[in-house]
């Protein structure tokens, strides 16, 4: 159960850093790429959270609030991608 703790605590830390930096509009190279790498271990987390729900560790799955993306929008400026998987492609 620390562990699911510990995995919440850094998605939310997670979810913090991408809000600062959607709030941007045009960003620096590293922090795009820092970016790119809190995308990368939010993937990691959901997929272990994932897995400790599917084994019963945990009682139930925490509820998030609203999308950070949704919150804090660019007006009108466009950004050159959106999700760590668009990179990819």
């Amino acid at each position: 159960m620390e562990q699911v703790e510990k995995l919440t605590s850094e998605l939310r830390a997670i979810i913090h850093w991408d809000a600062e930096y959607w709030r941007r509009a045009c960003p620096e190279w590293y922090e795009t790429v820092a970016f790119m790498s809190r995308q990368r271990r939010r993937i990691e987390i959901i997929r272990d959270l994932s897995s400790a729900a599917k084994r019963g560790s945990v009682p139930a799955i925490v509820e998030g609030k609203q999308s950070t993306r949704s919150q804090f929008p660019l007006k009108g400026k466009k950004r050159r991608f959106k999700y760590a998987e668009d990179l990819a492609s």
